[in-house]
């Protein structure tokens, strides 16, 4: 069943943020997953305004998730999403 990573986050450090941006597409073969969206300009049209970023990845799976967010390879990139972001919030959630 497919699962879903849903990403949003406040940009402090742009030209940090566009390194991890550079490195963070090619670690997602690891979990064979698909970027569906990635965007600054979200519409909010109902509760909080979404934060700088959102973005939606689609994975074959919660285990598939799990193995590319515990990878070698994104933790290698990890560190410059922290250091451009000090407001993020990142789900996993599982499909119908």
């Amino acid at each position: 069943m497919s699962a879903y990573l849903v990403v949003a986050l406040d940009i402090d450090d742009p030209d940090v943020f566009r390194q991890y941006q550079r490195g963070v597409v090619r670690t997602f073969k690891v979990g064979e997953g698909r970027v569906l969206s990635a965007t600054a300009a979200a519409e909010c049209i109902e509760g909080e305004t979404p934060r700088g970023w959102n973005v939606l990845v689609e994975f074959p799976s919660v285990a598939m998730a799990r193995k590319w967010y515990d990878s070698p390879e994104y933790q290698a990139v990890k560190g410059l999403r922290l250091a451009s972001s000090s407001n993020a919030s990142i789900r996993l959630m599982e499909g119908l």
